[in-house]
């Protein structure tokens, strides 16, 4: 399976401490990124999308700028994994 690389972006009229909190929190990640997230211990996400779980470990946090999630993949073996990065300000 090939992966590409997606980026998109949008101007959001915010401060970086109102939509940090949108972008890093199981909560603020449901209300527009997911159908649910949940979280499995202090950096362990369970995102569903479709009635599908996808599990991320929340791997780096710059706090009111970004947060990345690394996808666990579902065979041990594989080394090159899928990633999320949020970043909420420039």
């Amino acid at each position: 399976m090939s992966k590409h690389k997606f980026v998109i972006e949008f101007e959001l009229r915010a401060s970086p401490k109102v939509l940090f909190p949108y972008i890093s929190s199981a909560s603020g990640l449901q209300q527009w990124f997911a159908e649910k997230v949940t979280m499995k211990d202090s950096s362990t996400f369970d995102f569903v999308w479709d009635g599908e779980s996808h599990i991320a470990k929340l791997s780096q946090v710059r706090m009111n700028k970004s947060a990345k999630f690394d996808f666990v993949p579902n065979d041990p073996d594989e080394r090159d994994h899928n990633y999320l990065e949020l970043n909420g300000c420039k």
